[in-house]
């Protein structure tokens, strides 16, 4: 999952999935990738997607993890 973040220096979500999705790794049978107009909304289905207890790893800028900091409070 990609997400817009809040900044205006970012990448667009859209520009970065453009240059991800011709990456040989997405480019393999069952490979995924999905954007969201936000982190919190990119967060909240990967955890919906991952199994009971399982890992969502979050990576990015400190705008991006604060974003998840916040939403963590609320689930």
């Amino acid at each position: 999952y990609i997400a817009q973040v809040d900044e205006a220096r970012s990448m667009s979500v859209t520009k970065l999935y453009d240059c991800l999705i011709r990456r040989p790794f997405f480019q393999q049978e069952n490979r995924q990738l999905e954007c969201f107009n936000s982190v919190s909304a990119a967060y909240e289905k990967a955890c919906n997607f991952s199994l009971e207890r399982g890992l969502v790893l979050v990576t990015g800028s400190f705008l991006t993890v604060a974003a998840v900091r916040e939403r963590c409070d609320t689930l």
